[in-house]
């Protein structure tokens, strides 16, 4: 299965199973939470009832947002490996980023 709606990019899924109808559940499954995070981490888009990245950037420094709780770990997560890499991984680079850490 082949997704290109998602994160600007292709992704494909391969899976072995019993059957069809256990490929097409996974594969439901993991398109859901594939647009669930391409949403969640979108910077230029906001969508109704959800706090995201693009949210948080237009209400940086005028008011405090509640995010929820996989958008709090993913920012963790991002700030962690900043500091685990001496900043080679900076996550607030993602689009501008060639390999070499340099910048586009």
């Amino acid at each position: 299965m082949t997704y290109a709606d998602v994160f600007d990019t292709v992704t494909t899924f391969t899976a072995y199973t019993e059957s069809r109808a256990e490929f097409d559940a996974l594969a439901e499954q993991l398109h859901a939470q594939l647009l669930e995070d391409h949403r969640r981490s979108d910077i230029y888009h906001e969508y109704p009832g959800l706090v995201n990245l693009c949210t948080l950037n237009k209400r940086a420094g005028e008011e405090a947002v509640q995010v929820d709780g996989e958008l709090m770990d993913l920012l963790q997560f991002g700030a962690r490996w900043h500091e685990l890499t001496g900043g080679k991984l900076n996550i607030a680079m993602a689009g501008g980023l060639v390999p070499g850490g340099e910048t586009a």
